[in-house]
């Protein structure tokens, strides 16, 4: 996974990712191979939420689509942007879209959750504080609650901190997710464009899942390979695997504390997944590391 920078944790939450490599749909051979690693599937009723779900957990990209899909039509009762932020930033980083924008591409243009997501991205693309609050506004003149978060995006900028959680405030009284993160960022002490402290990607884990994995990254010190605590990464890269918030780096790492440096063994179904998602190429259905 790689990161375009540490602006914010809401930068990362929006777009979040550059990839250096060439974004292709899961092949078939993939398919074919996840069948034989994880015969369990076909226990599970396909086109049913807990089989896209265990898909997901091994590293298939379509079925991260497919649950953005499941969000965006309210399968899971309103609609939750920041659910399906993740679950694009993963089909993402996974091949299956090339980029966020993809899971909105058949979306109606007077969606509320696609009017959002293309309003904070813009976050991602201009530091035009002008620009910022006059889309703000266009958004807040629709009832979009995302609107008044991007306010809070401006002073926490400008470093008024209280003003920011204020406007926080009254997003989430709107139904905004995203902004109940970010109060907690900001609440945390956080400074705009500094990392986020350990504590507080701990506190906004429940809601936010790929929390776990940064946590991991901040223990397992990816690629420096100088982990200030090994078995703290390896609890927080395996919460995030149950989420289905692991990346193919951080799966490997996790199996090389194994094989490598001796560390107790995972159970045979999470070791099936980590393998999985860190696959580089598939032969007989045998997934290698590199």
């Amino acid at each position: 996974m790689y990161y375009r920078g540490w602006v914010t944790i809401l930068v990362f939450i929006i777009v979040l990712v550059t990839s250096c490599r060439e974004q292709v749909l899961s092949t078939d051979a993939e398919r074919v191979a996840l069948q034989e690693a994880a015969p369990h599937l076909n226990e599970i009723a396909s086109d049913s939420v807990e089989y896209y779900y265990e898909q997901e957990r091994f590293g298939i990209g379509d079925a991260y689509v497919k649950m953005a899909q499941y969000q965006l039509d309210g399968m899971f009762g309103k609609p939750n942007l920041l659910n399906v932020m993740t679950m694009g930033l993963m089909a993402e980083e996974y091949m299956a879209i090339p980029n966020m924008n993809a899971l909105f591409m058949n979306v109606s243009d007077s969606d509320v959750l696609k009017i959002a997501f293309q309003a904070l991205d813009m976050l991602n693309h201009t530091e035009s504080e002008d620009s910022i609050l006059s889309k703000s506004k266009e958004l807040l003149d629709m009832g979009i609650p995302e609107g008044i978060l991007m306010q809070a995006v401006v002073s926490w900028k400008k470093g008024n901190k209280d003003e920011a959680i204020a406007f926080c405030d009254k997003s989430i009284l709107g139904g905004s997710v995203i902004a109940d993160v970010f109060k907690d960022i900001i609440a945390g002490g956080e400074e705009y464009g500094g990392d986020i402290k350990p504590e507080t990607l701990l506190k906004i884990a429940d809601r936010f899942p790929m929390a776990y994995r940064l946590l991991g990254d901040h223990y397992a010190k990816i690629p420096n390979d100088s982990a200030i605590d090994i078995p703290l990464a390896r609890e927080y890269y395996l919460k995030a695997s149950d989420y289905a918030c692991l990346g193919r780096r951080e799966a490997r790492w996790v199996l090389e504390t194994i094989y490598i440096k001796g560390y107790p063994a995972v159970d045979s179904l999470i070791e099936k997944r980590l393998w999985s998602l860190y696959r580089q190429e598939i032969n007989d259905s045998v997934i290698w590391l590199d």
